[in-house]
This record gives C-alpha cells, sequence and structure tokens, in this order.
C-alpha cells in the first residue's frame, strides 16, 4: 500500500467531527419551495463548506406518520438533526449508509 492509501484508511478508521466558524447567514425555506417526499439525499461532496445545499430535497413536507429516509451519498460520516427543538438526531450517518425517522406531527423542521 503507498503511503497515501495508509493515511487514508488512518483518516477513515477516525472520523473527527468538522466544524466551520462562519458558514454565513442561514436561508430560510419556504413551504411553497419544498416537495412532498420520504426519502431525502445527504449529497456527495456535501462536507465541502462551498456546497450551500447538503440535501436533495432542501425541504421537504411530509404529513404525520410519514417516515423519511436519509440517505449519506457522501464519502464521510454525516449527521441529520433538527436544529429548533432538537427533536430528532441521527448520530452518526456513514457513507452508503441510511437513517430513517417518523414524523407524527406535521410541520416546518429544521435540519
Amino acid at each position: 500500500m503507498i503511503p497515501w492509501q495508509e493515511e487514508l484508511l488512518y483518516k477513515l478508521e477516525d472520523p473527527q467531527i468538522i466544524e466551520y466558524d462562519d458558514l454565513g447567514t442561514s436561508t430560510k425555506i419556504a413551504m411553497h419551495d419544498s416537495i412532498q417526499t420520504d426519502k431525502i439525499s445527504i449529497v456527495k461532496e456535501s462536507w465541502n463548506p462551498k456546497i450551500v445545499e447538503s440535501y436533495t430535497p432542501i425541504a421537504a413536507n411530509v404529513k404525520p406518520g410519514t417516515t423519511v429516509t436519509w440517505t449519506n451519498n457522501d464519502m464521510v460520516v454525516h449527521t441529520v438533526t433538527e436544529q429548533e427543538s432538537e427533536s430528532f438526531d441521527s448520530g452518526f450517518i456513514q457513507a452508503g449508509s441510511e437513517w430513517q425517522y417518523t414524523f407524527e406531527e406535521s410541520g416546518g423542521y429544521s435540519y
């Protein structure tokens, strides 16, 4: 194995949470911009601070009782956490893995 491969394997075995001090102001998503779906993708390369929209779709409208599946299509670990009340938190979602949450109430959720 060449040195850069060994270094990459080491980093993948011991993932670290990256925090960014200034990602700019958050953008409010209007309900008319959301779509009705039960599948959300964490987009490839979303680890990069230059990627503004880390999810596809960026907003979803769900009915009560809907189970939404987030799929991590990036190459690093991610989380999905509701930002206002922290009513849900996925923990670590490995690259290529999925996480599901069932919404009991309708409404807007920031994650």
